[in-house]
């Protein structure tokens, strides 16, 4: 940003004046902002919900199979995993990293086959109906082409100027 809360103007390798961001706005707030920490937050929960159950199961005396533990073990292992790059992902947001892009497609990508993973665990483990998380598939068939063909998301993360709006 210039002093006067403007962007600020830059020279493209192309030498094209246009315009560069050093700080998240608009529809990338969503995906750089929102959805890493909701995401953290939902992973963080369900990794709660397996221990307390795991927890109850254990105090309540009653006999854990060991398809139960192995399906415990995935589920934890998977919720951690999956917390940990989303928490990355927006340390890679917040500090304007270039590798945020990436690292997000990246992110929501194992985020969708993890969650087609447990799916497949819990029906084969533990016989329980599948019910995929069309939330997650939902946002990574939005939000990954934004990351891809957004000129703000290059304009804010690798620098490259966007060319100035004109007026018709």
């Amino acid at each position: 940003m210039s002093d006067n809360g403007q962007p600020a103007t830059a020279n493209g390798a192309s030498g094209v004046t246009g315009t560069t961001y050093q700080e998240i706005d608009g529809w990338l707030m969503i995906p750089a902002c929102w959805q890493p920490v909701l995401r953290v937050a939902a992973n963080i929960y369900l990794t709660y919900q397996t221990v307390m159950l795991f927890t109850t199961l254990t105090t309540a005396h009653m006999r854990i199979t060991p398809a139960s533990q192995d399906y415990i073990a995935i589920l934890l292992v998977i919720t951690v995993g999956i917390a940990v790059a989303w928490a990355i992902c927006a340390y890679f947001a917040w500090s304007i990293n270039p590798r945020f892009p990436k690292a997000y497609i990246w992110t929501s990508i194992a985020d969708v086959v993890s969650s087609l993973l447990l799916m497949w665990a819990g029906y084969t483990l533990r016989n329980i109906p599948p019910e995929p998380d069309v939330g997650i598939l939902a946002a990574a068939v939005i939000w990954i082409p934004y990351m891809l063909v957004s000129k703000r998301v290059k304009a804010t993360f690798n620098g490259v100027p966007m060319p100035p709006r004109t007026t018709r």
